[in-house]
């Protein structure tokens, strides 16, 4: 098990994004920034963090959004791993790496899914199941019941963080889909715990940032331009503010992601494995 320093990392990450950030945002912008600008403006509501109303051409367009989106993550995985890299070329790596990792990534969650909504659903029964009442399903529920579903979930966060690495394992090492899932389960062994607490505070520090922006640039371009509504001047613009917040964070994190898989891996075949 090879050792694994965070704070290096971090380092590391920053010593890159200082280098090539610029690149890296004009990726984030393109492939990541507007498709979410896009999303909010068709569901302002999500911005704010709070449920928002799906029709057939939300769910459509949200589901392209997600496809570029995944390339722009590869994108910018690649510029992290392997310096002097190209915009156009780095969209290229993602284009073609999209759907090993985007296979992989559907071999773990949804047989977790799976199993996690078969033992809802024995639990509580098919018509509090399909009724998707939170309240309804909750009082079917007894004490040793919630304990088995708090334990499925705390497998799904485990095996969640032991594919943390998917993204620049398939970036750097062009293998298919399950052994791109064999070799992050291997580097992540024996470092659960600092990844864990590493993608911990992220999330937290990710979801703050991404409301307080909503909420507060929702309010300013009400007042500034009135109701922000669907398809409204104002949504678009609360889509581009949110969505270059979302762009930001993701080439933060895809960084990271990358000098950890590079620490882990250290092979004379990872690209970019100094960051000087």
């Amino acid at each position: 098990m090879r050792h694994l320093s965070i704070s290096k990392a971090w380092d590391e990450t920053r010593a890159i994004l200082g280098r090539d950030g610029q690149l890296m945002m004009v990726v984030a912008a393109a492939l990541i920034a507007l498709p979410a600008a896009l999303q909010v403006t068709l569901n302002p509501d999500q911005a704010a963090g709070t449920p928002a109303e799906n029709s057939g051409l939300v769910v459509l367009l949200s589901f392209v959004a997600a496809i570029i989106t995944f390339i722009g993550t590869l994108a910018i995985t690649h510029l992290a791993l392997s310096s002097g890299s190209t915009v156009a070329e780095a969209i290229r790596v993602g284009a073609r790496r999209f759907f090993p990792v985007f296979v992989a990534a559907l071999l773990w969650v949804i047989p977790m899914m799976l199993l996690f909504m078969l033992v809802l659903g024995a639990m509580v029964g098919p018509e509090a199941l399909e009724s998707g009442d939170p309240q309804q399903i909750g009082q079917a529920l007894d004490g040793t019941e919630l304990l088995v579903l708090l334990f499925l979930m705390l497998a799904f966060f485990y095996v969640g963080v032991r594919m943390f690495l998917i993204t620049p394992v398939a970036v750097a090492e062009k293998k298919g889909p399950v052994a791109i899932l064999k070799k992050s389960w291997q580097l992540t062994s024996g470092h659960f715990w600092r990844l864990f607490a590493l993608l911990l505070m992220f999330a937290v520090a990710a979801m703050i940032v991404l409301i307080t922006v909503g909420v507060m640039i929702g309010l300013l371009t009400t007042l500034a331009f009135g109701e922000v509504t669907p398809w409204s001047l104002p949504a678009a613009l609360l889509g581009l503010f949110t969505g270059f917040v979302q762009a930001a964070l993701t080439v933060i994190l895809m960084t990271m992601s990358a000098r950890i898989y590079a620490h882990l891996a250290a092979e004379p075949t990872v690209p970019h494995a100094s960051a000087d």
